[in-house]
């Protein structure tokens, strides 16, 4: 009697435990990681700080993937360490971190391994949101992009009519974006998810009508920043969407971007042409000496940059080549790795060419990598733009492999 009463108690007891249990992870799955995406999207527009910024990424995005992974979804984990994207993706961490052996003695590691551990819990958040139902990261999406064109008007109506500036001013998104360039790092990224969710996808006429005004208010907001690193980022992902869609409505598309374009060019053709090259040339040309001093372990993460162009009398910390940025760190080694991440990446499109994440993965990390041609040098930073240009599309592609490996772990499951 009494060995029943205990069988009869334990299973209920243990019923009891997993359903306390799975609510807990629900609930962090289903709302916290979702308004944690949101936070990291466009929080950066609205937060006061980056700092401010930064805490609610980590409190409502990373921390809570790290307890998810830790107690609920350790699965998750070693089904990606069936993947050759992730082992790559991996090894370029270890030996991201191997360099700080040989960098500056006078930087604080410490903080860098917390940087490259934030990164891999955001790509498993990503991962988190996109499992737990298939619509939710773009529903995410267009909530971002409907939050940054509202952002974008508002900044179109301060400098245009509060303070009455030129069209020729380079547009600055509001908040803690206060360079054009990092601004088109956001909204260049965003506009390309948009423009593939409005091809890939089928809508009623309401929807392509609200879809359209939040790609014509992006669009010009990118063209606004004269960035023309970003025109030539979006014209390519453009050119990769021809050649993997056929739609009618990609002559909607060229017509708005065809309108905008002549629009600038009549009213104010100094924004797009009269600009030079900024230094880029010289300032690669210097950064490559450096480079050669240690050509194939590079300086180390974290080490200071720092190029001085005679002719001008000026000093930079900046390479402004993300990929040059890269081999000066972890020399050619690194920059192998690097490059092997990126292909390895495009192999998952490939795999996957009928996903609509993996399309729009792939597109957006092109932007990412003709955007990092002449911007940014270092990708292992606290959540800020180069986040959106490289970290972003690549956890959106890992979301694909993820359910790939899934499947074929339930395939094996029932053969057996």
């Amino acid at each position: 009697m009494h060995a029943t009463k205990h069988s009869l108690k334990h299973p209920v007891s243990e019923y009891i435990v997993n359903q306390k249990n799975f609510n807990i992870e629900s609930f962090i799955t289903n709302y916290i990681l979702p308004l944690g995406f949101v936070f990291f999207s466009t929080g950066i527009l609205y937060f006061s700080s980056f700092s401010a910024y930064h805490t609610q990424t980590y409190l409502f995005l990373i921390i809570p993937t790290l307890i998810l992974l830790l107690f609920f979804q350790r699965n998750i984990f070693m089904l990606m360490l069936h993947s050759k994207a992730f082992l790559i993706l991996l090894l370029f961490f270890c030996f991201v971190l191997a360099s700080l052996l040989w960098n500056t003695t006078d930087i604080n590691d410490i903080k860098y391994v917390k940087k490259l551990l934030n990164i891999l819990l955001f790509i498993f958040s990503i991962i988190l949101i996109e499992q737990s139902s298939k619509k939710r990261l773009q529903q995410l999406f267009i909530i971002t992009a409907f939050i940054l064109s509202i952002g974008a008007l508002y900044a179109f109506y301060t400098a245009y009519i509060v303070e009455s500036r030129d069209y020729s001013y380079r547009i600055i998104g509001i908040g803690n974006l206060s360079n054009p360039i990092w601004s088109t790092h956001i909204y260049g990224p965003i506009s390309v998810f948009l423009i593939y969710y409005f091809f890939s996808i089928k809508h009623n006429l309401k929807q392509n009508i609200i879809l359209i005004l939040l790609f014509i208010i992006l669009i010009s907001f990118i063209i606004l920043t004269n960035s023309r690193a970003s025109f030539v980022a979006l014209g390519t992902s453009l050119i990769f969407l021809l050649l993997i869609h056929k739609s009618k409505k990609i002559l909607y598309l060229l017509a708005i971007i065809t309108i905008i374009l002549l629009t600038t060019l009549i009213f104010q053709p100094d924004i797009i042409i009269k600009r030079g090259f900024s230094l880029r040339p010289e300032i690669w040309s210097s950064s490559l000496e450096q480079i050669k001093n240690n050509l194939f372990f590079g300086h180390g993460l974290g080490t200071k940059i720092s190029i001085y162009i005679k002719e001008q009398g000026l000093r930079f910390n900046n390479i402004h080549n993300q990929h040059l940025g890269i081999i000066y760190n972890f020399g050619v080694i690194g920059f192998i790795l690097w490059i092997s991440l990126l292909v390895s990446m495009f192999n998952i499109y490939r795999k996957n060419k009928l996903s609509f994440l993996s399309q729009v993965g792939a597109a957006m990390l092109i932007y990412g990598i003709i955007s990092g041609i002449t911007e940014s040098t270092n990708i292992f930073t606290r959540p800020k733009e180069q986040w959106f240009l490289f970290w972003l599309p690549i956890a959106i592609l890992f979301t694909v492999e993820y359910r790939r490996l899934k499947n074929n772990q339930k395939l094996q499951a029932n053969n057996l």
